[in-house]
C-alpha cells in the first residue's frame, strides 16, 4: 500500500504567501503550477512552475527544489534555464521524481548568480503537495462547492479530476470523506465505474446522510478495475460541515470541534 500523502486543496493564490529572504530588490513570484497542487502524479512527471522575477544581476538562475518533510526530496530532478540581463521578466523552470514514492509538500524557489558561484540572490519557501508514484495518476482536482462550505445531509460534493494509467483493463477512483484520519461517519461516495486504461478525465462525489461531522480530508484512492490492487493512494486536506441546523439547534464549527476524531 502506498504511503500517505497530505495535500493542499486550496487555490494556488491562497498559498502563495511566501516565506522568503531577498538581496538588494531580487525577487520571485509564482503566477502557476501545471499540474496544479494537489495532483497525483506518475513519477518522472515534470511540474511547470511559472513565475515573475526581478534580478538585480547579470545571468541569473531560478530553481525550484521540491522538499519533503523539511529535507530535499529523493530522487529529484529540476531544470532552470539562465535569464541575462538584470531587470524584469517572466520565466519557466521545472521539477520531477525520478523514482519511488516520494511525497512533495514544500518547493524551496531559488535565485542564484550565474556568475558568481554561491551567490544566492533570493529564497523563499511555497507550500505545495504533490504524490508521485509509478502506477497512477490523478490531477487537476477540482471540487463543487468548494471547500469551506456548509452542507445538508444527502447534499453531493462533485469531483472533477483527470487521470492516467497504464494498468489494464482499466482502473476505479474513489473520494471518500474523512474525519481527521478516520472514515466520516454515515459516509457514501462513488461512482464505482470502471475507467479504461490511458489518460482521461471524470467525476465522482461525496456526501454524508446522517450524523454531523466535519470533513477534513478526502482519501482518494486509484484501485485496479477488479479491486484487486490498490495503484494509488493519498489524503488530500478539505473543509467541509455536513449537518441540518435547525431555528433551535444550529449547526457550527464549535459545536463539531469533537466529532473530528
Amino acid at each position: 500500500m502506498l504511503q500517505r500523502a497530505r495535500l493542499l486543496t486550496w487555490p494556488l493564490a491562497a498559498f502563495l504567501v511566501l516565506t522568503g529572504r531577498a538581496w538588494g530588490a531580487a525577487q520571485v513570484t509564482v503566477t502557476s503550477l501545471s499540474p496544479t497542487s494537489p495532483s497525483i502524479l506518475l513519477v518522472g512527471t515534470p511540474v511547470e512552475v511559472s513565475f515573475d522575477y526581478i534580478s538585480v544581476h547579470q545571468n541569473s538562475r531560478i530553481v525550484a527544489i521540491p522538499y519533503s518533510a523539511g529535507v530535499p526530496s529523493p530522487e529529484d530532478s529540476i531544470h532552470s534555464d539562465v535569464f541575462p540581463g538584470t531587470g524584469s521578466g517572466s520565466g519557466t523552470c521545472t521539477f520531477t521524481i525520478l523514482g519511488g514514492i516520494v511525497n512533495v509538500d514544500e518547493l524551496h524557489l531559488e535565485m542564484w548568480s550565474n556568475t558568481e558561484p554561491d551567490s544566492l540572490l533570493f529564497s523563499s519557501v511555497l507550500p505545495v503537495t504533490y504524490a508521485f508514484n509509478a502506477k497512477g495518476a490523478v490531477f487537476d482536482i477540482g471540487f463543487d462547492p468548494g471547500p469551506g462550505a456548509v452542507m445538508k445531509f444527502g447534499d453531493k460534493v462533485q469531483v472533477a479530476f483527470s487521470y492516467s494509467t497504464n494498468d489494464a483493463p482499466g482502473v476505479r477512483i474513489f473520494f471518500q470523506p474523512y474525519a481527521g484520519y478516520t472514515a466520516a461517519p454515515s459516509s457514501a461516495f462513488g461512482p464505482s465505474a470502471i475507467l479504461p486504461a490511458g489518460s482521461g478525465a471524470s467525476q465522482a462525489y461525496f456526501t454524508l446522510t446522517s450524523e454531523a461531522a466535519i470533513v477534513d480530508h478526502v482519501r482518494v484512492q486509484m484501485w485496479r478495475s477488479n479491486m484487486s490492487v490498490l495503484l494509488a493512494e493519498a489524503y488530500l486536506p478539505v473543509l467541509y460541515l455536513f449537518g441540518n441546523p435547525t431555528a433551535q439547534q444550529p449547526v457550527t464549527w464549535g459545536h463539531l470541534k469533537t466529532k473530528r476524531w
